[in-house]
């Protein structure tokens, strides 16, 4: 029975978190995933209350999030803070999981989506080599997007004019991909020699996500130089990595490819700002330019309001978060996530920490199931590694 309920509770999470992403199967059933995870959650409680450990300070966090979960749907209606309380007590349940079994479930989220990500990738290429491959056409958020669905991967048609199709698997976007998959690689510690680890890098670099990109490059830039003992070492290889990378895709084909386009054109500076930062509109810029000058800054219009307005196109990140619930809600966040780190403090937690603060300056879910349940596991996982670390070094004499 313990087997069985643990079998379930890990299957609920990994489809929570894939819910929470957006994945087009369960966009429409996030209640009954929510109920579902819930009770697994709940059997696992029952059936093996020893994998969960009693540490008053984890209650710090839990009640940080319970706030948080609460305000960001303040203004919604009654099923929603019945289903934010629902998703704070199964967050809550991973807190308080063992540090054994939080290890455990870093692993199962690593390989699941991993494998999710392998079977889609092999689909997608034979779509690149032109394989006819059965779809339905599926329209998503009020038309908002719009895809050919080959049921392993989605085609946006909208983004046709694009230099080749950029992978984002069963998620809406390449960039929602690449914020999964690049918190997956932190969470790893880069380890690359890891089949599954090398899968997720693989899908990050194929959907020619330029912010997957640059956070990949960030929190790699820190792992291997600024929180490592051979940084100067490391300087010079990642740098001449990088650079040959560069130099290869500006010269290729004359500079007709995909790396070229949808990366490095994409950062060139136009007008005082970066070509591909997109992530709001002129209107919204109009907007938030008044908008910190008001009371409203400071518990911001809510989010149901928000969806009333438009601006011209789609937003995304801090600036909007701000905008629907202010510098409250933006407190919030950060001290849910630094409050939990700080009990999992590591070196090499440290990065992790980092760039989800940076992922965040351009992605406006900060509560998602499927990033609070990597950095959950994904902090113990490291602390883990880098306590295993220090013991060696000791007895070592290092």
């Amino acid at each position: 029975m313990k087997w069985l309920a643990y079998s379930l509770y890990k299957i609920s999470l990994l489809l929570l978190a894939l819910t929470s992403m957006f994945a087009w199967m369960f966009w429409y059933l996030s209640m009954p995933v929510t109920i579902f995870a819930f009770v697994a959650t709940a059997l696992m409680l029952i059936t093996s209350p020893e994998e969960f450990i009693n540490k008053k300070t984890l209650l710090i966090p839990l009640f940080i999030l319970l706030i948080s979960e609460i305000y960001i749907i303040r203004d919604n209606e009654l099923p929603s803070f019945f289903s934010a309380i629902l998703r704070t007590l199964i967050v809550g349940s991973v807190i308080f999981l063992t540090d054994a079994k939080k290890k455990e479930i870093i692993r199962f989220l690593t390989k699941s989506i991993g494998l999710i990500l392998l079977i889609s990738m092999f689909f997608w290429f034979l779509f690149l080599m032109g394989v006819n491959l059965p779809y339905t056409v599926t329209v998503f958020q009020k038309g908002r997007y719009l895809y050919e669905n080959y049921y392993f991967f989605l085609y946006d048609l909208k983004l046709q004019v694009f230099f080749v199709p950029r992978f984002s698997s069963i998620f809406p976007e390449p960039g929602y991909l690449a914020l999964i998959t690049t918190f997956l690689i932190v969470a790893n510690k880069f380890n690359y020699r890891k089949f599954w680890v090398f899968v997720l890098l693989i899908a990050t670099l194929i959907s020619f996500s330029l912010a997957g990109y640059v956070l990949l490059l960030l929190s790699s830039a820190i792992y291997y130089i600024g929180l490592s003992n051979h940084s100067v070492r490391n300087f010079i290889i990642l740098g001449v990595l990088v650079g040959s990378f560069i130099v290869f895709f500006m010269n290729y084909n004359d500079g007709n490819n995909p790396v070229k386009i949808l990366i490095f054109d994409r950062l060139r500076v136009e007008d005082g700002d970066i070509a591909g930062n997109n992530r709001t509109t002129f209107l919204f810029k109009d907007y938030f330019k008044s908008f910190i000058h008001k009371p409203e800054v400071i518990w911001g219009i809510g989010s149901k309001k928000y969806a009333t307005m438009t601006w011209g196109g789609g937003t995304a990140g801090i600036k909007v978060f701000i905008v629907m619930h202010g510098i409250i809600g933006l407190l919030l966040m950060l001290l849910l996530y630094v409050s939990y780190f700080i009990q999992y403090r590591s070196k090499v937690g440290i990065n992790m920490l980092i760039t989800y603060f940076v992922c965040y300056l351009q992605n406006t879910y900060p509560l998602a199931e499927i990033t609070l349940i990597i950095f959950i596991t994904g902090l113990a996982y490291l602390k883990s590694l880098h306590d295993q670390q220090a013991k060696q070094q000791i007895a070592y004499g290092t």
